[in-house]
């Protein structure tokens, strides 16, 4: 996933993304694992990103992270 995620290729992004974002709404103990993982940080900068499909994939995860109580908003809003 790290791999996806982290590629130059932005479709390979937005691919890492969109799954991350399904594992993230599969079940809250496979939320809790990404987010205890470099994903969450790599998931964070990808939000603030450039605005497209990878970023709004990104912060769609962190959002339902943050509806499941895993992580709290950051004072900017994400």
């Amino acid at each position: 996933l790290q791999a996806l995620l982290l590629s130059p290729n932005q479709e390979l992004q937005h691919r890492g993304a969109v799954v991350v974002l399904n594992m993230v709404e599969a079940s809250r103990e496979m939320a809790s694992t990404l987010m205890e993982s470099e994903v969450l940080e790599i998931l964070s900068v990808l939000a603030k990103g450039k605005e497209g499909p990878v970023a709004r994939a990104a912060a769609a995860s962190l959002g339902k992270a943050v509806e499941y109580g895993l992580i709290k908003p950051s004072q900017d809003g994400e």
